[in-house]
């Protein structure tokens, strides 16, 4: 969005603002500002020339020589343009005279025909891109004048972001800008030069047959047309701001568009079939050849405006070839509508036409904005066509406008949310000169948003607040730290377990954590949990089949087995949730923490040995109490199910295991029973441990204590100790630990060796101890001391030393 400073002056004083201010208050308060750059300057020699007549170039085709009127002065210049033609009014640059961009015009032989000088197009004057024909003068211009006497030439243009104006329709255009300096800078704000024109009946016949996507359609009828350049102040303006000017009738629309943001339209009447305009959707398989020559196929999600035969313009992006003005126009219809944001910009992305007005229909623009811009184009008619006949009303197709909206605020609020004690007057102030309604009622304020403001922007009083904070200036705002109370969360030593499990399971364990729904379905009810089993049942279940709420995790983990090991030979997965009991006798309903782990080994033939169909029976026993020991909880295994695990149908009736810590349970480990894996059509050997999360948390658990790294080195020896297959592992370790010597850093298990030389019903177990000081290094006499203590005990127990 480009901004001409003279046009902004047009509504509010800013002369005495040069371009930096005038860039740092719309930075501050309004839209980013990218750049301000002066322009049309440097045109002090350039003259006013009137051409007598044009003759063909003797030695080109493409050339002709004109003779020129500069001041009285005739000049001979070659021309290229191919509007170049007797009677026109153009720029000319005499020799001696320099361009814009440093060119200095000499006397030059072109193609063997002197030539005393260069016509010049908008594009080499510095005032545009366009380089195809010269640029044309007011007919009535004094040949030999100074171009910058002749038009208001020199600006400052403002380059504005486009991506900080997307939610401020009324921000594209002038007006509204000058609106928000005004504010600003505390002056007046001139209104719009409008005409006092009525709606009535009597004139072009609308109808809005598609009323969701069309709020407001004005029709205006516009007689004794002559198609002619505008003139070329309003040129320059059009130019400044990137638009390229084409007829005085375009050129007017261009204008109030870039002046209010109100996109519009004009058609030719004779071209509009019947007379009329229907605003509607497109039919099956009608086209339109829009303005820049392209045949578009519209389907049914198309709005469009149509005479009664046929489409004649793509409503809120772009007009049909066939009705649009031309030299031949004598009368015209002027549209300026109201159209659906989201209807307009599903179109354009769907045609892939970019237009000026759909990206301002889709900012959804306030309907008051369509007919300010039929009074405000009628004025330009008026006023710079004088032969031009406008109807006394106007067609307005209208329901009406929307609900106003109006926000309850209060000013402490306001104060409270900016850190500054800010005035109620000042707050009052600012709403009024942005033209907010404000009405008081003891410590609060009704605040009624402007129709330019309610489409997209203002709703709620947040959006108030930060209205009064950008026109109080946020660096007038004092820097203060911040100022609250800090409390440390309270510490949940449920999920510094979680996290703690988490860790130990996902990480070095090799298992993977799945996540069910809290509930279980009625198969897994029925085949995983005991008979007679009561649920809380929820009133509203996300499927009919789940309405229970679940008393264990293991059901519905078992019910994902199947699928999973028909890709995965092995797999290691735990889950940790809550589970729900519910009201029972004088027991009040329970919501309680479980971690589940299931593992699940490659299928076995008919020959496994015990071993083998124990082994991941054996896993989860080893990743249960070594999981507990990680977390500082010093549990034991023991035979039998416990009261709890005794009659669940998935636990195996001999192999199964309760753990706890002295009198407490804290869980199970199960091989799943055979009934259960016949049901689930399982071939692998599947085990799996519960464990009661409360209950660990509740448990006595070993502190964590941390030391500096040794900075001497360690030293370790290997020990393997031939034992009968009924010792455990942990039996031998405690073993070695006992002696408990300040020297013995670690005992770790290493190797497991059965056969020969060791004889059958015993077994070979390797470990390597480490023996470490905080202030020395170890000689091998101190190391071989207290290696030689343990082997004495280990020889004390009955266990033999493999040598």
């Amino acid at each position: 969005m480009k901004l001409s400073k003279r046009w902004l002056s047009d509504f509010v004083e800013i002369d005495d603002l040069d371009a930096a201010k005038l860039g740092s208050i719309l930075t501050m308060t309004t839209a980013e500002v990218e750049e301000v750059v002066a322009w049309g300057a440097g045109l002090g020699e350039i003259r006013v020339g009137r051409v007598l007549e044009v003759a063909p170039h003797e030695n080109a085709d493409r050339l002709r020589v004109a003779k020129v009127d500069v001041g009285g002065e005739e000049h001979t210049i070659v021309c290229g343009a191919p509007n170049c033609e007797a009677d026109i009014v153009v720029p000319v640059a005499l020799p001696g005279s320099r361009l814009p961009d440093g060119t200095k015009i000499k006397k030059a032989k072109i193609r063997g025909v002197a030539s005393a000088g260069m016509l010049c197009s908008p594009k080499e004057l510095g005032l545009g891109e366009d380089h195809g024909g010269l640029m044309l003068l007011d007919a009535g211009a004094e040949t030999g004048a100074a171009l910058p006497d002749l038009l208001p030439l020199e600006d400052v243009v403002i380059d504005i972001d486009n991506k900080s104006l997307t939610h401020r329709p009324d921000l594209w255009g002038h007006y509204g800008f000058a609106r928000e300096i005004a504010a600003k800078t505390g002056r007046e704000l001139r209104p719009l030069d409008i005409v006092d024109l009525m709606a009535g009946d009597g004139g072009i016949p609308v109808r809005i047959e598609a009323t969701d996507a069309c709020a407001r359609y004005i029709a205006l009828a516009i007689e004794g047309l002559a198609i002619q350049p505008s003139p070329g102040w309003m040129q320059s303006r059009l130019t400044a701001v990137g638009l390229r000017p084409i007829s005085n009738i375009v050129d007017f629309t261009n204008y109030v568009m870039l002046e209010i943001g109100q996109p519009m339209h004009a058609f030719d009447l004779d071209r509009v079939g019947g007379g009329e305009i229907r605003v509607r959707m497109a039919a099956k398989g009608e086209s339109i050849e829009t303005l820049d020559g392209v045949a578009r196929q519209l389907t049914t999600e198309t709005l469009v405006i149509a005479d009664r035969e046929k489409p004649v313009a793509i409503a809120g992006v772009m007009g049909g070839a066939d009705s649009e003005i031309s030299d031949a126009t004598k009368t015209m219809i002027l549209e300026s509508a109201n159209f659906d944001a989201v209807t307009v910009r599903r179109t354009a992305n769907r045609l892939g036409l970019r237009t000026d007005a759909a990206t301002r229909f889709e900012k959804s623009l306030d309907p008051e904005f369509a007919r300010l811009a039929v009074l405000r184009f009628a004025k330009l008619c008026e006023t710079l066509v004088p032969d031009a006949r406008i109807a006394t009303t106007y067609t307005d197709a209208y329901a009406g406008p929307p609900e106003p909206i109006t926000i309850e605020i209060r000013p402490e609020k306001i104060r409270r949310r900016l850190g500054m004690n800010i005035p109620d007057d000042t707050i009052r102030g600012t709403f009024e000169a942005l033209e907010f309604r404000v009405e008081e009622q003891g410590e609060t304020m009704l605040v009624g948003v402007p129709s330019f403001r309610a489409t997209k922007d203002i709703g709620i009083e947040e959006d108030l607040v930060e209205e009064v904070g950008r026109f109080f200036g946020y660096d007038n705002i004092d820097e203060a730290p911040l100022r609250m109370v800090c409390t440390p969360p309270p510490r949940d030593p449920m999920r510094r377990l979680e996290d703690d499990i988490r860790d130990a399971l996902a990480g070095g364990l090799g298992f993977d954590e799945v996540a069910m729904y809290s509930f279980v379905s009625d198969d897994a009810a029925r085949d995983f949990d005991p008979p007679g089993t009561e649920y809380r049942v929820l009133r509203n279940p996300i499927a009919q089949n789940l309405s229970r709420m679940r008393r264990s995790l293991v059901p519905e983990l078992l019910g994902i087995l199947p699928q999973n090991l028909r890709t995965f030979d092995d797999l290691r997965v735990f889950e940790i949730g809550h589970v729900y009991a519910p009201k029972s006798g004088s027991e009040p309903a329970r919501e309680s923490r479980e971690l589940c782990l299931v593992v699940a080994g490659r299928p076995l033939g008919k020959k496994a040995s015990r071993e083998e169909t124990e082994r991941a029976f054996r896993t989860a026993q080893g990743v249960a109490l070594a999981l507990l020991e990680r977390l500082g909880v010093a549990a034991r295994l023991e035979a039998g199910a416990g009261d709890r695990f005794g009659h669940v149908p998935w636990a195996h009736p001999t192999r199964i295991g309760r753990i706890s810590q002295g009198e407490h349970p804290l869980g199970c480990v199960t091989q799943l029973h055979p009934a259960a894996q016949k049901k689930l059509k399982l071939e692998a050997e599947v085990a799996l441990a519960v464990v009661d999360l409360d209950a660990v948390t509740a448990a006595d658990r070993e502190e964590r204590t941390y030391r500096p790294i040794p900075r001497f080195p360690s030293s370790s020896r290997d020990l393997a100790v031939i034992v009968p297959e009924s010792v455990t592992v942990r039996e031998v370790e405690s073993t070695i630990r006992s002696e408990e010597h300040p020297l013995i850093e670690a005992v770790r298990f290493f190797d497991l060796y059965r056969g020969a030389p060791i004889a059958d019903g015993s077994k070979s177990l390797a470990f390597e101890i480490v023996y470490q000081a905080a202030d020395r290094t170890l000689r091998d006499d101190e190391v071989d001391a207290v290696h030689d203590a343990i082997v004495r005990r280990i020889e004390g127990a009955g266990w033999e030393i493999r040598r």
